[in-house]
């Protein structure tokens, strides 16, 4: 392998390490889930792949992370259990009994 592909490798796996960190984190929060994405310690290896990537790394580095039931309780908060909650996890809600219904979504031949 050219030094050059193993590079492309390496930064792949790098880009890899930062996306699973990010789908970690957006699932409920979990005690398993904060080991797994190094959140008690700092996140040291998305920190690292940001670092090969040559990305800032502070505002990562400054992160203090709760329990993981304080931060259950924020994120159903948030995204709720369905698209209900303050940040909605699609696009657009559908219905017609949700203020934010979208019209574009709903069937033409209704309206």
């Amino acid at each position: 392998m050219t030094s050059d592909a193993a590079e492309s490798v390496t930064a792949a796996l790098a880009r890899a390490v930062i996306y699973r960190t990010l789908t970690t984190a957006f699932q409920p929060p979990t005690e398993a889930g904060l080991q797994a994405m190094g959140a008690r310690e700092g996140f040291p290896t998305v920190v690292a792949a940001l670092g090969y990537l040559n990305r800032p790394t502070s505002m990562i580095e400054s992160v203090t992370i709760g329990d993981a039931e304080t931060l259950a309780g924020v994120y159903w908060r948030l995204f709720g259990h369905t698209t209900r909650g303050l940040v909605c996890a699609c696009e657009t809600e559908y219905g017609p009994d949700t203020a934010r219904a979208d019209r574009s979504m709903r069937p033409s031949s209704r309206w």
